[in-house]
């Protein structure tokens, strides 16, 4: 009788327990998904790109090839985190349709490019509103952690584009 009063109670909890090993996955993943140090940060953006695309309903194109020798792994991860943000503002402010990611490597620098099709905004106006735009100054505090430099192109009606420049 005690086992059929609380077997609905355990199979809650288990199934608790599930949806929430599955959440903590989830994460590690996003923190440091396991291709990036195993194929390479383009590999990583590609992987990352199709699961944004498929969840948010855009096009999400990544061109570039892995720089050589392979970026330090703080450079890797902060490149990577940049552009999730980047995929995180445009998915909620955009509007976008079409999403490219650029990664293009010389012998003295590597140029990460994030450019979307949307609604863009008046990028002159927006230091003016600090509050709106924590991933903006996020997204340029961690460019600037590994040396590099952020620069953002806007104008309404014609997209956005993100560029991060690491020597």
């Amino acid at each position: 009788d005690t086992l059929q009063k609380i077997s609905p109670r355990l199979n809650d909890c288990e199934s608790l327990l599930y949806y929430t090993a599955q959440l903590v996955r989830d994460i590690q993943v996003d923190l440091r998904p396991p291709g990036l140090d195993e194929l390479g940060l383009v590999a990583a953006l590609n992987e990352h790109a199709r699961q944004v695309a498929g969840r948010i309903g855009v096009k999400v194109t990544v061109s570039g090839t892995e720089p050589a020798p392979r970026l330090p792994p703080a450079t890797a991860i902060t490149l990577f985190r940049i552009v999730q943000e980047a995929l995180n503002n445009i998915s909620k402010h955009a509007q976008a349709t079409e999403i490219t990611i650029a990664l293009e490597a010389s012998p003295n620098a590597v140029v990460l490019t994030i450019a979307d099709n949307g609604r863009g905004f008046d990028a002159a106006a927006r230091p003016a509103q600090p509050t709106r735009s924590l991933g903006m100054v996020s997204m340029r505090e961690r460019a600037e952690s590994i040396g590099g430099r952020l620069r953002v192109e806007s104008t309404p009606g014609k997209g956005t584009r993100v560029i991060v420049e690491v020597p």
